[in-house]
């Protein structure tokens, strides 16, 4: 209709201007996504990897925090990448050391 006017939140505008300008920091686009990336999926694309993350959160008295998928379609993704990351970073930490030892 040629009198729909669109208006885009600013919280959508937001969101937009942060994926871009993260696309211009070379470390962010090139380091930091796809490490973050790698790390969901290495624990995601594993029944045994998750539940040995569970377990050792659970050892270690940590909520249970399953690590989010960041992914640039998706408002504030990387947030709550970051933030379930950080909550289950000691758990994190020790089950890829336990699999490096396993693996060696």
């Amino acid at each position: 209709s040629p009198l729909l006017v669109a208006i885009h939140c600013i919280a959508h505008r937001l969101a937009l201007a942060v994926g871009q300008a993260g696309e211009k920091v070379s470390y962010f686009r090139y380091t930091f996504k796809p490490n973050l990336g790698e790390l969901f999926r290495f624990f995601d694309f594993s029944s045994r990897r998750m539940a040995n993350l569970h377990q050792t959160q659970e050892d270690m008295d940590l909520p249970p925090h399953t690590l989010k998928e960041a992914k640039d379609t998706r408002w504030l993704s990387h947030d709550e990448a970051c933030k379930s990351l950080y909550k289950s970073l000691p758990a994190v930490l020790t089950t890829l050391g336990d699999e490096g030892r396993q693996n060696a």
